[in-house]
């Protein structure tokens, strides 16, 4: 089961809400995240020493609402960072334990149908749930991508657990937790196998295709140019990404009512744009050359030339916002903040679709395949916004200042979701 049709997803809006009203209250991701684990041990207590199997499934069940949480409220605020996440990943994993743990205890010496050992059954599960999140993340220290695969996830996981324990359900079901728990870390050790091995396949053909193709030139020192060539474009790509997570810092300091803090990433923003420029302008120089790469020198020129255009809008949405100080009005702010995160997510996705459609077609049309229903995200909040915005009434300068930004906001997701359409077009043509 893919990412996108998690436990998670459908409880996203929920989860978005509540991270709202926590930041209120200044709530921080880390204080989240300890919050979940605070949940964890209020299960463990309550099924090992209170023995209450409804209260400890309530507590399983909010200790994976405050896990989606502490991530959401991250992504608001604009903090993830890589301390943050190894704090989340840490506690994840305590939390887990505590909560096999408190089974453990629960059901100690009790055996399923008379013959069973259940201590065995909570071992195999917590074994199984652990090895599942390891893989992953072994899998994604190779290459990046989504490896969130098989049917139970750690929101499954701890869902199916509160399900149980809500009905009474917990011993009787626990067989079949460790059947599809121990079945979901092959499937995915298999399935994550196979695609890094024909990844680098991949990359192995195209090495190979490359070196036939090139004549009258050495072969170290032509791959050396092609790769010079390659590099160009991913680091435009990355460009893209910096782009547009200047412009969502830009807008998020807008709406906190930071002008230094505003213009400087502003700046910033403009200052990615002019580097972008000269990559481009490399790129246009060495069109014409002999460096050899998967796609013609029309394609590569469209590639390039899109990739620009994304983040020219960023530089103008950018400059549109510290040209005038409108009077900030709260509903309207979380809005704008929303759409500069879907923008910000976008770039990501951008980044990682350039530099995977060199060497994985599938993982660059699965990439782009997501920017459409970001796109359709924003395209709802801009509606709602524009709402709100007529509800509040602003001063007719406030008005067109906040109708300019949101539209050109607007526009710079939509060139992004037109150069994704572009890409996954450059992946069906050069598949056949």
């Amino acid at each position: 089961m893919p990412s996108k049709y998690r436990l998670r997803i459908i409880f996203k809006p929920i989860i978005n809400y509540l991270a709202k009203i926590l930041i209120k209250i200044k709530f921080t991701p880390n204080l989240a995240t300890l919050t979940m684990l605070i949940m964890s041990i209020m299960s463990f207590f309550s099924l090992s020493f209170l023995r209450i199997e409804w209260l400890f499934g309530i507590f399983v069940f909010l200790t994976g609402i405050f896990d989606g949480i502490d991530g959401a409220i991250a992504r608001q605020l604009n903090e993830e960072t890589k301390l943050g996440g190894l704090f989340d990943s840490i506690s994840d994993r305590i939390s887990e334990i505590l909560i096999f743990f408190a089974m453990l205890l629960y059901f100690w010496n009790q055996k399923l149908w008379g013959f069973i050992d259940v201590a065995l059954i909570i071992y195999i599960s917590l074994g199984a749930s652990l090895l599942i999140s390891y893989i992953r993340t072994r899998a994604e220290n190779f290459r990046s991508g989504d490896y969130d695969i098989g049917l139970m996830a750690r929101s499954e996981r701890l869902f199916f657990i509160f399900i149980s324990s809500i009905f009474g359900l917990l011993l009787e079901l626990l067989l079949v937790f460790m059947l599809l728990t121990a079945a979901t870390a092959i499937f995915r050790l298999v399935k994550i196998y196979y695609m890094l091995k024909k990844q680098n396949l991949l990359e192995t053909n195209s090495k190979e295709n490359i070196s036939r193709k090139v004549i009258n030139v050495k072969g170290k020192e032509r791959k050396d140019r092609k790769l010079k060539m390659q590099d160009l474009f991913i680091q435009l790509a990355e460009k893209v990404e910096y782009a547009l997570t200047n412009m969502n810092n830009t807008i998020i300091n807008l709406c906190n009512n930071k002008p230094a803090e505003t213009k400087k990433f502003c700046e910033a923003t403009v200052l990615t744009e002019q580097e972008a420029d000269k990559i481009f302008e490399e790129i246009s120089e060495r069109l014409f050359s002999r460096e050899v790469m998967v796609f013609s020198r029309t394609d590569r020129l469209y590639i390039a030339k899109h990739i620009e255009q994304v983040i020219d809008a960023t530089e103008t949405v950018s400059r549109r916002i510290i040209i005038h100080k409108p009077k900030l009005y709260p509903k309207l702010n979380e809005m704008l903040k929303d759409v500069g995160n879907k923008a910000k997510e976008i770039g990501k996705i951008l980044n990682k679709a350039v530099v995977r459609i060199f060497d994985d077609f599938d993982e660059a049309e699965r990439l782009v395949n997501q920017i459409q229903s970001i796109r359709h995200e924003s395209r709802e909040i801009q509606y709602q916004f524009l709402e709100e915005l007529y509800r509040v009434k602003p001063e007719h300068t406030d008005l067109s200042y906040y109708i300019q930004v949101i539209n050109k906001i607007l526009a710079s997701i939509n060139k992004a979701e037109n150069f994704g359409d572009g890409i996954r077009g450059l992946v069906w043509k050069y598949r056949l």
